[in-house]
């Protein structure tokens, strides 16, 4: 059975190292429109890598499971991975193959556009899941996006469910997966267009999140806690109605990791034993903090931040 052993919670990752190139532009380009940058910058990122280094920023023991390509971007992870406290020990690198890389424009807004090579990372095998067994035996979480093939993606939902484990996945990018899969899901982390996507709806569906939260937990998924940027979250749990989780009233500079920093603090939380809807509130002041500072694995706030913005909100709502 997961457990979080030795006051520490213990989460497994499975990754996709990305190393992300971004530029910040005035306001992104309409389509066939040519912007000039104001400033540009490298840096560690892929999905399930930030929540890897956002769990470890707040105190939990993080493995990851990861497939590295062998070039100069490949060649970044596991000093910044172990620098950060994070297990390598299942992580692999594939010669020959050219690393994942993302190629992010971000606008003075905050609003960002992403484009992902997935390269060797996206490759992550379903045998090399199931070989970490011994970290999934001791986990609490099991987290995972779908930046990983189809095979890593049920090799890990089936293993943690074997071991005890509850899975977190965020479905990004949206793809369909089997019926049975879904029913693996402990937590689905969609933000709304994936929650659209999932439901096999169009982008402009105008469902309201109540709705897609209904149709989504349709689909088999035992839980859904649903992202709306600007407009907060929902909690989705049968037999209760939807909770609106509020945001936390910041100055966002860059929302390119704010959702991996919500899904960090919410697998932290829950491997801590809150209920989803507290570990909703923690997951979004953790977000929160993200959007102030740029980039994506290095904007994820360490635990002593998170806990005073928490604080702080709360005696500003009894003042009020």
């Amino acid at each position: 059975m997961g457990a979080s052993g030795a006051g520490r919670p213990r989460i497994v990752c499975v990754a996709c190292w990305n190393v992300d190139l971004t530029t910040t532009v005035t306001r992104l380009p309409a389509a066939g429109e040519t912007v000039l940058g104001r400033s540009f910058t490298t840096g560690p990122g892929g999905k399930g890598a930030n929540v890897a280094v956002g769990a470890a920023r707040l105190g939990a023991h993080v493995e990851i499971i990861a497939r590295l390509g062998d070039d100069d971007f490949g060649r970044r992870a596991l000093p910044f991975w172990r620098d950060e406290g994070i297990g390598c020990a299942q992580v692999q690198v594939a010669p020959g193959e050219p690393n994942a890389v993302a190629t992010i424009l971000v606008a003075a807004d905050g609003e960002n556009s992403i484009a992902v090579f997935p390269g060797a990372g996206f490759r992550l095998g379903g045998d090399q899941v199931r070989a970490a067994r011994t970290v999934f035996e001791t986990a609490a979480i099991v987290a995972m996006p779908l930046e990983i093939q189809d095979e890593a993606v049920g090799a890990a939902l089936e293993l943690a469910r074997a071991c005890g484990a509850r899975t977190v996945l965020n479905p990004a990018p949206a793809r369909t997966l089997p019926r049975a899969w879904l029913g693996l899901v402990d937590v689905l982390t969609p933000n709304r267009l994936e929650a659209r996507q999932l439901c096999g709806l169009p982008s402009d569906d105008a469902s309201t999140p109540a709705e897609l939260g209904r149709r989504l937990l349709d689909l088999g998924v035992g839980a859904v806690v649903m992202t709306c940027g600007g407009d907060g979250a929902w909690v989705f749990e049968r037999g209760q109605a939807p909770l609106p989780i509020p945001v936390f009233a910041v100055q966002p500079v860059d929302t390119v990791g704010a959702g991996d920093a919500f899904n960090a603090g919410l697998c932290v939380a829950l491997a801590e034993g809150r209920t989803l809807a507290q570990a909703a509130r923690w997951a979004s002041a953790t977000a929160a903090l993200a959007t102030t500072r740029h980039g994506a694995a290095l904007a994820m706030p360490v635990r002593s931040e998170v806990q005073t913005l928490i604080d702080e909100s709360s005696k500003r709502a009894q003042r009020e």
